[in-house]
């Protein structure tokens, strides 16, 4: 469809000149809309532009198309029956036809559009009775609520079944995604190795089965794991590549410390951080080398001899600093050609490439939900839908239970935890419902249920049902006849004041001691994180700044957002405000923050108090922002005997008794109040402590 004066060609020579743009308009489906049309001076182009956007860009359409496909069914319904057979066959039906409106939307879309339905097909059903008393009255006489309940019923009903199967469609998804991308990693290391091996065969080597020597190398190191790799790698810088000794080195507080050697001859046992090679290598991730840098600075023997070292190569195993240092030391002179340089280069490249697979693949695994071995749910996950569990009975008055099961020896002698586990598992699939969570302990030594909408005696009868099942269970298993199974049993009843305040509290305490670390979200447990403060006191050699964070409207995952925008702050010198050892404790209902990084000073921790202000004003938390923010901050001086108030805290969290008492008996504990109006975040009542009453405000407390 060209334009007046335009021929149709296949190609167009340069020299020929461009057409009238004017005359072109509406032939490049791309320009729809931009200018006049031969049907019409530029109608249609606009009316097609203005639809699809109100389809696909702003898709209102595809968000009503359900609610319109519920009503317009009822209404043509209507039409058809009132024009065929009278008012009488939807007044007086023997099977209503707005039920099958109402199934096939609730089936199709779930139960939101279902239920939209059945409410519209209820208010048709009236407005028709009105109707037939000549709006004489608003409540007619013949209105029954047999229909209305049967659509209500129904659209509920089918739309949660199809909500239920979305979510497990979804769910499964997930999982076969997950699969899918680890099925594409490895297929993605095998073509990293071929070309690796192709631009080797380019390469110009003395020997001629140096290339293929060398892909051997690289096939070793794809198949160590973690705990063997330094191993692996030591070994190949001493017996492939040809030095006489050499050396793996990590940092620590204050010196690189000797971690692995291999080969003949000494090397220093630790040297100070400021050695250049090391700084140099360690700050910049390349190598340093003789040959690259000349002449390397010498470092001190634990003899005061003095040793110069032959190169140093990075090992990166993470995203800012290299995971370990491979130094030689020792290498016959014929040997330090560019070949030995650059075979020790490619080594060190492919072991820092094996080591972040093998970190991104143990990420990966801790991302799933579930065990793959025993099927129960990780501690992490179990702890988080637990609390999520909690929270609803919170704050909808529902009772739910939990069952703490722990595995132990008799007489104290080794046994083989896992077949219990194993065991355990088939007593949970003859057992449990659907609805009920299971979990598996940190040390895989015990198991837990919870048990939603159940009191104390349905608690205490399911206790007594998995005991009854366990003895038959080590009747038949010899691996299992030593294994005791202690049990403890928490019930949270709503309602009763003090007592489930202590309950509430009781069972938060102890689901929050599963979660150890959260690689995902890079936070520890609150008695982790205990923990990582009182070594960081025993070991540190200068202040230490300790922050709280808590909030009155709690939210899990808006406070792990909150902590990783922490590494985006720049302080006034345009570095990292927080250093890369910054160390964050989260607790398990999202309620507190706690921040712990080394060198802190008061002018430090006034500014970092200044951008955690600004953070909160600018961040984008509507949970968190429901409530008040209030920091606590304490800068721990090393030599100084008193205890802070925050690390009192803290140390409650590490010294938690474990106690483990027989089903039935009850544990008491420190009365605290529920406040009035109880949790608007995701799990847990809001603090007491904290001002309420102040929306969005910022409280700071030293």
């Amino acid at each position: 469809r060209a334009g007046p004066g335009l021929r149709r060609s296949r190609r167009t020579p340069l020299s020929r000149p461009l057409p009238d743009p004017g005359q072109t308009a509406g032939l490049c489906p791309l320009r729809l809309g931009s200018g006049p049309r031969p049907g019409g001076p530029g109608r249609g182009g606009t009316v097609r532009t203005r639809l699809g956007r109100l389809v696909f860009g702003e898709g209102r359409l595809s968000v009503l198309l359900p609610y319109l496909e519920g009503a317009g069914g009822i209404l043509l319904l209507t039409a058809f029956f009132l024009y065929f057979y009278g008012g009488a066959s939807l007044l007086y039906p023997g099977f209503h036809p707005f039920l099958i409106v109402v199934l096939l939307v609730a089936g199709r879309y779930g139960f939101a559009p279902g239920l939209f339905s059945a409410l519209f097909a209820t208010f048709v059903d009236y407005l028709l009775l009105v109707w037939q008393n000549h709006g004489e009255s608003l409540s007619p006489r013949d209105f029954s609520f047999l229909w209305p309940s049967a659509f209500l019923f129904s659209g509920m009903i089918l739309g949660e079944m199809r909500d239920a199967e979305g979510r497990k469609y979804r769910e499964l998804e997930g999982k076969f995604r997950k699969l899918e991308e680890e099925a594409r990693t490895a297929q993605f290391e095998r073509d990293v190795l071929a070309r690796a091996k192709k631009e080797l065969e380019r390469r110009i080597f003395l020997e001629p089965n140096a290339v293929s020597d060398l892909f051997d190398v690289f096939r070793s190191l794809e198949k160590d794991e973690a705990e063997s790799l330094s191993a692996s790698l030591l070994s190949l810088a001493t017996s492939f590549a040809g030095a006489d000794s050499a050396a793996l080195y990590r940092k620590e507080r204050r010196e690189f410390r000797l971690d692995l050697e291999a080969g003949h001859g000494r090397v220093p046992r630790e040297t100070d951080l400021g050695y250049p090679p090391f700084a140099r290598a360690f700050e910049s991730g390349e190598a340093v080398t003789l040959r690259s840098h000349g002449i390397l600075p010498e470092a001190l023997l634990p003899g005061g001899e003095k040793i110069r070292p032959v190169g140093v190569w990075p090992i990166l195993g993470g995203e800012e600093h290299p995971e370990m240092l491979l130094v030689v030391w020792h290498a016959p002179f014929e040997r330090l050609l560019p070949e030995f340089f650059q075979t020790l280069g490619m080594i060190a490249d492919r072991a820092g490439a094996r080591l972040r697979f093998l970190r991104s693949q143990s990420e990966t695994r801790e991302a799933i939900a579930t065990d793959p071995e025993t099927g129960f749910l990780r501690p992490l996950f179990f702890a988080r839908r637990s609390a999520e569990e909690l929270g609803k009975s919170l704050r909808y008055g529902a009772e739910i239970s939990f069952l703490f099961l722990t595995f132990s020896s008799r007489g104290g002698e080794e046994a083989d935890f896992h077949a219990a586990l194993m065991a355990m598992r088939e007593v949970v699939r003859q057992l449990l419902r659907d609805v009920d969570l299971t979990g598996i302990s940190p040390d895989r030594s015990g198991v837990a249920f919870a048990l939603p909408h159940t009191g104390e005696a349905g608690a205490e009868v399911v206790l007594r049902k998995v005991r009854d099942l366990w003895s038959e269970k080590k009747k038949g298993s010899p691996l299992i006849l030593d294994v005791e199974l202690g049990s403890r049993r928490e019930s949270f009843l709503p309602g009763q004041g003090q007592i489930s305040q202590d309950s509430y509290e009781r069972i938060m305490a102890r689901l929050d001691r599963m979660v150890v670390f959260d690689p995902s979200a890079r936070v520890w447990g609150e008695e982790g994180f205990a923990r990582i403060v009182d070594r960081e006191r025993l070991e540190a050699h200068g202040s230490l700044g300790l922050l709280r964070l808590s909030f009155s409207s709690p939210s899990w995952e808006e406070a792990v957002a909150f902590r990783r925008a922490l590494d985006r702050i720049r302080s006034r010198g345009g570095g990292r405000l927080f250093p890369p050892e910054l160390q964050a404790g989260l607790s398990l209902d999202g309620r507190s923050l706690w921040l712990l990084f080394p060198g802190a000073t008061p002018e430090r921790m006034e500014e970092s108090r200044t951008a955690l202000e600004e953070l909160w004003r600018e961040a984008d938390s509507p949970k968190l922002k429901r409530g008040a923010f209030l920091l606590e901050e304490f800068l721990l001086v090393p030599g100084e005997d008193k205890t802070p108030p925050l690390f009192a805290e803290l140390a409650q969290a590490s010294v938690w008794e474990e106690a483990r008492p027989r089903s039935g008996e009850k544990v008491s504990g420190e009365p605290a109040l529920l406040p009035e109006g109880s949790g608007e975040g995701d799990a847990g009542p809001e603090d007491p402590g904290l001002p309420g009453g102040a929306p969005l405000g910022v409280f700071r407390r030293r």
